[in-house]
């Protein structure tokens, strides 16, 4: 062991041992030269090939650069002892952590933290087996993992303790350090690693991170199975209820005992985690809002959402060349989810008279062409203003519903391409949110908003419904304990203020009431709810029936997550609009669905 203030290669000075195991030791140092601290890692090597392969192994990590992997600066030899220099990562490592939080009663860590930490280390490792040659770490572990005073994860001991599985050094393959309760079977037994280990290592960390118990080691898993009994591994909804189903299920197919039958690859897993998040209901991952305002679905959103609003804003456009009373209909001005000005093509149907030009000789192919786009152009307006039309027929009609559907359901517009179907969509029910600063109305100032843009922590609000149609409402949100709970089913609880979950058609439908109100938690960033709407009363999931004001139970967060997903073509587009000046939020489907098809979806107000 190297004692404080020892001083190595006159550059290096121990400030303490910060760890140490079979194959070396890691030590706090300063850098005398630049002044900062750095991380010294000696390496236990006594066979020569593997001390030979040391300078190679050394050369190919200081070229690695990812925000999830230190930094490798230097490397040197004293003797027979060896030494790497890396970037000093501080803080704890996610073992530490989670001990402590259990210790404090606080139980494992959020799904949604674990998420975002498991997104950004499989793009660490697919960032290193993408190398040549590739690199598996081989050791990865919730000890292997810092989180940094910014929240952010960092893969230490990387590669060189445990060998780096490269073409040059194939020696380094015999070094057979490992943590049993993380390894692969293949990795325990020798027969080789690759990408495929690294996966397993990864979802084993997960599970323990997101469980709070060590995973049962691969080979007492295999011998079990072997033997004809049940895999010993207990599923993760049996530890841990929060985890939504479909995130367990990636979580341990990457942990399957053969490694063909776990994902191929580190981007495959993240891409199916990826996958599973964005079906998932927005309750389960409510506690943590990272998740949530992750960049690609964040983008993904405001995509939609410009989408949506910009092809409104040129249906009302068609609606005002078709029927110029309809300028001062209300109904038809359009808000922009995000609440910004609407992007091209309406800015360009609005644009300014350009100033006179010199007249230009004009050639016969280029009066062709003109013609040409000026047809094109003239036909997607027609295309739009029957889609407006037949919408605003619909609507005043819905008997017309049934046979319009099979009749006016798209309008397909193909120039030289694949038909582009626009499908109709119909609306079947309006929100708005009562907001005050206060619970009581004589003292605080009564306001609407959508609830699509934040609200200042400490809000109090309720909701609006006003259904087409009549038909019963459904709200699930989350309880106290932070569990997804039924706020409104058929059996409404006393405190809610409604006695009837029943809704007229035109309606105004209070929720909650009599005095009551939800409001903006200041520690949670997110506040969400799931809505179900249905002309008809449902009988599953069976909860919807029940006394509401409880806890969903696992099997009833399974039946909610099976309904989300037998609605998922049905899915409706939220669409903020005014109302005689007053801001409410239009919802709308499809307009073939099934008449007595329930909707489902979200409604997710964030804390400014």
């Amino acid at each position: 062991m190297l004692a404080p203030n020892t001083l190595l290669q006159d550059r290096y000075l121990v400030v303490r041992l910060l760890g140490q195991g079979g194959m070396g030791a890691v030590y706090q140092a300063t850098d005398r030269k630049f002044g900062n601290a750095v991380a010294l890692k000696e390496t236990f090597y006594s066979d020569p090939q593997l001390r030979k392969a040391f300078s190679h192994e050394a050369r190919l990590l200081n070229r690695l650069r990812h925000a999830a992997l230190p930094v490798v600066t230097d490397y040197f030899a004293i003797g027979e002892r060896q030494f790497l220099v890396m970037q000093y990562i501080p803080g704890k490592d996610l073992e530490q952590l989670l001990t402590e939080r259990k210790a404090q009663g606080q139980g494992v860590f959020l799904t949604s933290q674990v998420l975002r930490w498991a997104d950004q280390l499989l793009d660490a490792l697919e960032y290193l087996h993408s190398q040549r040659p590739p690199i598996i770490h081989r050791d990865i572990k919730p000890q292997n993992l810092k989180l940094t005073p910014r929240g952010e994860v960092i893969l230490l001991d990387f590669g060189l303790a445990k060998g780096i599985v490269t073409h040059q050094s194939q020696v380094s393959q015999s070094i057979r350090g490992y943590t049993p309760n993380y390894a692969s079977l293949e990795q325990i037994r020798g027969t080789g690693t690759d990408a495929r280990s690294d996966i397993y290592s990864i979802s084993a960390t997960i599970y323990h991170l997101l469980t709070g118990e060590m995973p049962q080691d691969a080979m007492t898993r295999i011998a079990a199975i072997l033997m004809g009994q049940p895999d010993p591994l207990r599923p993760i909804a049996a530890l841990n209820a929060e985890v939504p189903a479909i995130i367990a299920s990636v979580i341990e197919k990457a942990m399957s005992p053969h490694p063909d039958q776990r994902y191929g690859s580190a981007a495959a897993m993240r891409q199916a985690l990826r996958n599973a998040t964005n079906n998932i209901p927005p309750v389960s991952l409510h506690r943590d809002p990272t998740l949530t305002d992750e960049p690609m679905r964040a983008n993904a959103a405001a995509a939609g959402a410009r989408l949506r609003a910009g092809t409104a804003g040129l249906q009302q456009q068609a609606v005002k060349a078709a029927n110029p009373a309809a300028r001062s209909d209300p109904e038809h001005v359009i808000i922009l989810l995000d609440e910004v000005q609407p992007q091209p093509p309406v800015e360009v149907m609005r644009r300014q008279p350009s100033k006179p030009r010199q007249p230009k000789a004009v050639t016969k192919t280029a009066s062709r062409k003109r013609a040409m786009w000026y047809g094109i152009a003239a036909f997607i307006l027609i295309a739009l203003t029957a889609c407006v039309v037949a919408y605003r027929t619909l609507k005043a009609r819905p008997n017309l519903l049934a046979s319009a559907a099979g009749l006016v359901t798209t309008t397909q517009t193909n120039v030289s391409g694949p038909a582009l179907a626009i499908p109709m969509r119909v609306e079947v029910l309006r929100y708005y949110l009562e907001i005050t600063s206060s619970g009581n109305k004589t003292s605080g100032e009564i306001t609407r908003a959508t609830g699509l843009m934040p609200l200042e922590g400490g809000t109090k609000f309720k909701f609006h419904f006003r259904p087409a149609e009549g038909g019963y409402l459904y709200i699930i949100a989350l309880g106290k304990n932070g569990v997804p709970q039924a706020f409104l089913t058929a059996q409404p609880m006393p405190a809610s203020g409604v006695t009837t979950n029943w809704s007229d058609a035109g309606g105004d439908f209070q929720f909650p009431d009599g005095g009551q109100w939800f409001m903006i938690q200041k520690d949670s960033e997110n506040t969400p709810f799931i809505v179900i709407f249905s002309r008809t009363p449902l009988k599953t999931p069976a909860f919807l029936e029940s006394q509401s004001g409880r806890d969903l139970t696992v099997a009833e967060q399974q039946e909610l997550m099976e309904l989300r997903k037998q609605q998922a073509a049905n899915a409706p587009d939220l669409v903020a609009m005014v109302d005689g000046n007053q801001p409410i939020v239009t919802v709308q489907v499809p307009a073939e669905r099934a008449a007595n098809e329930p909707i489902v979806f979200d409604i997710s107000i964030k804390r400014k």
